[in-house]
């Protein structure tokens, strides 16, 4: 059973992460010119971009960590190919295809693609996954440094990364250039954290000074973003930092303590697939239904939330069905190196 809710725990913040990330994008069509409508985007805007910086942290928390055996390295890129690559070409290809349907041609799809795989994707929802290849084709190595650092270490590294970053969105937000190198900046940062930030909040009255700094975190990013702060205090702020080390924290604890639920592990089982598949869903439903103007636009932006983000859970399972895990079973099968099965890439 205990075995069981750690893993629940992460799953809820999967669950939970996944949610935020669809509507994030669901809010793009509350019609701002009313200032009421501007002041309740900002606050959604800013509570659910924190899901980025949950998904960093996970990817940490799971990918830094102890590696032993020979072939251990070598295990670690292949289950990359094949859990994260995989998918990721295969949703970018359907992406292209879905992006090019007016003009569909084997030479314009395939030009395309390459370029939106290469590059051009960047430029979209899809620009996490570009960020995230970085950070893991590192970890094993950064797994090395972190794991033997020291508690003292541990706290400077903190310390060190949240005052750079709070320096370079100060600089930035008065106009100024900040040349000076980190390189553990943005969400390189928060991805490396992720793997012993738990480690600091064992302690509840430590929970209490978090969650504290959570909410007044949140409060100022809305006021900020309103006042100027737009154009800077973006998702590496410190303060979305601080929101998601408190939301991760208070969804881990609640996790331990609550019932699984079959839901919540059906939704983070699907969650990388919900991340590739939603935006074309969203796309299509909004060519179907247009988005309204003024009050009615926020009605709109939920509903489309409550639609897209099942719709968007069915389709990731049965695209998992249909094609990622036929896909990932023939990889199994022409990569018969040190006999390698598929539990070992997991």
């Amino acid at each position: 059973m205990e075995q069981r809710m750690r893993l629940y725990k992460y799953d809820l913040v999967r669950a939970v992460s996944i949610a935020f990330v669809v509507a994030v994008h669901c809010h793009n069509y509350i019609d701002t010119s009313i200032p009421v409508l501007a002041l309740v985007d900002r606050a959604i805007v800013t509570l659910f971009l924190v899901g980025n910086a949950l998904f960093f942290m996970m990817s940490g928390r799971f990918n830094i960590k102890k590696r032993e055996g020979d072939h251990a390295v070598a295990k670690y890129y292949l289950g990359k190919v094949r859990n994260i690559l995989i998918p990721v070409v295969l949703f970018f290809f359907i992406r292209t295809v879905f992006n090019d349907w007016g003009n569909l041609s084997f030479t314009t799809v395939i030009k395309d693609f390459i370029k939106n795989l290469t590059f051009a994707f960047y430029h979209t929802e899809y620009w996490f996954i570009y960020d995230l290849v970085g950070i893991l084709l590192v970890a094993p190595m950064l797994s090395k440094m972190v794991l033997n650092m020291t508690r003292t270490e541990k706290t400077a590294f903190l310390a060190v990364g949240f005052g750079y970053n709070a320096l370079a969105v100060t600089v930035s937000h008065f106009g100024y250039e900040f040349p000076w190198g980190y390189l553990f900046s943005n969400f390189f940062f928060i991805c490396t954290i992720g793997s012993f930030i738990e480690e600091y909040f064992v302690d509840v009255r430590r929970r209490r000074v978090l969650y504290i700094a959570a909410i007044l975190s949140f409060a100022a990013t809305v006021y900020l973003t309103g006042h100027g702060g737009n154009r800077t205090l973006w998702e590496t702020a410190p303060t979305y930092f601080i929101m998601a080390i408190g939301l991760y924290i208070a969804l881990l604890y609640h996790g331990e303590k609550s019932k699984p639920s079959c839901i919540v592990n059906f939704v983070a089982q699907q969650s990388f697939n919900v991340y590739l598949i939603h935006v074309m869903i969203i796309l299509g439903l909004i060519a179907v239904v247009p988005p309204v103007s003024g009050y009615a636009s926020l009605l709109y932006a939920f509903v489309l939330f409550i639609v897209v983000f099942p719709l968007s859970v069915v389709a990731g399972k049965v695209a998992d069905l249909i094609l990622v895990a036929p896909l990932k079973k023939l990889f199994d099968a022409i990569v018969p190196v040190w006999k390698l099965r598929a539990g070992h890439f997991k």
